[in-house]
C-alpha cells in the first residue's frame, strides 16, 4: 500500500536539501563579512565595498529563507512536530529534515552517530569527520535558540546541568555547559526521529539504553504547544 504522506515528504525534502545547503554557506559567508567590515571599523578603516557586499549577502540570505519558509511549510513533519516547539522557526526546521531525513535512520542511534553527538565523534586537525558537521551546528543552534526563548528544553538543560556539576564539580562552567548542551541536542534529535516516523507512518523504537538494556530515565517527546485534535507524541 502506497504511502502518499511519505511521498509528498521526500519530494518537499529533495526540494529543501539544496536550498538548506545555500542557505548555510550564504549565511557562513554573510557573518564572515560582518566581522571583517567590524574588523575594519575598530583600526579606523571604511570599506564602501565591503560593506555593500555584506548587504548583498544579507538580502540573498533572506530570499533563501523565504523560500525554504515557503516549501517546508507543506512538510507534515513540520507542520505536526515543528510548528508546536519553542526557538526552531521553518528555517532551522528545514534544515534538519533536509540534512537528516529520519526516514534514512533505522534507529535513533544512527541519526545520533550521523549527527556528531556520539562519544567517537570527534574532529580531529587534518583528518575528514566522520559526522555531518552542518547538522551538529544546527542542533547546536537550536537549542541555544530554545534556551533563549525558554523552550520545555530550557528545564530539561537546567536539569543535565545540575547532574553535571554534582557529578564533576571538578569540571569549569564552560565544559558544563558544553556536556549539558550535547545531551539536550541528543535528546532533541531522539524526540525529532520519533515525532518523523511517526507522522509519517514508519516504524519506531526506543534507544538501544533504553529498549534492550532497560535504562528507566527516557524522557518522550516534548512539545511547547500541544494542540487538541491533532499528532500528539
Amino acid at each position: 500500500m502506497r504511502n502518499r504522506v511519505l511521498e509528498k515528504a521526500v519530494a518537499i525534502e529533495n526540494r529543501l536539501k539544496p536550498l538548506a545547503h545555500l542557505y548555510l554557506l550564504v549565511r557562513k559567508h554573510e557573518q564572515a563579512s560582518k566581522r571583517m567590515n567590524q574588523h575594519l571599523t575598530g583600526r579606523g578603516y571604511k570599506s564602501d565595498e565591503v560593506l555593500a557586499y555584506s548587504q548583498m549577502l544579507s538580502k540573498a540570505r533572506k530570499e533563501v529563507s523565504e523560500q525554504i519558509s515557503s516549501i517546508v511549510s507543506e512538510h507534515p513533519v513540520y507542520v505536526k512536530y515543528f510548528t508546536r516547539l519553542k526557538g526552531v522557526g521553518e528555517v532551522f526546521s528545514a534544515i534538519i529534515i533536509a540534512l537528516a531525513p529520519a526516514r534514512n535512520f533505522a534507529n535513533i542511534s544512527k541519526l545520533w552517530k550521523y549527527a556528531g553527538l556520539t562519544p567517537e565523534s570527534k574532529r580531529v586537525r587534518g583528518q575528514r569527520t566522520n559526522y555531518n558537521v552542518k547538522l551538529k551546528t544546527a542542533l547546536y543552534t537550536v537549542v541555544s535558540n530554545m534556551l533563549m526563548q525558554k523552550s520545555v528544553y530550557k528545564q530539561v538543560y537546567d536539569n543535565f546541568k545540575a547532574e553535571e556539576k554534582e557529578k564533576h564539580p571538578e569540571l569549569s562552567r564552560l565544559h558544563v555547559h558544553m556536556r549539558a548542551m550535547r545531551k539536550t541536542m541528543k535528546l532533541l534529535a531522539a524526540h525529532y526521529w520519533l515525532a518523523y516516523r511517526k507522522t509519517l507512518g514508519l516504524p519506531v523504537t526506543k534507544p538501544y539504553a533504553h529498549a534492550i538494556l532497560g535504562h528507566r530515565d527516557y524522557i518522550d517527546v516534548l512539545v511547547d504547544k500541544p494542540e487538541p485534535g491533532r499528532w500528539s507524541p
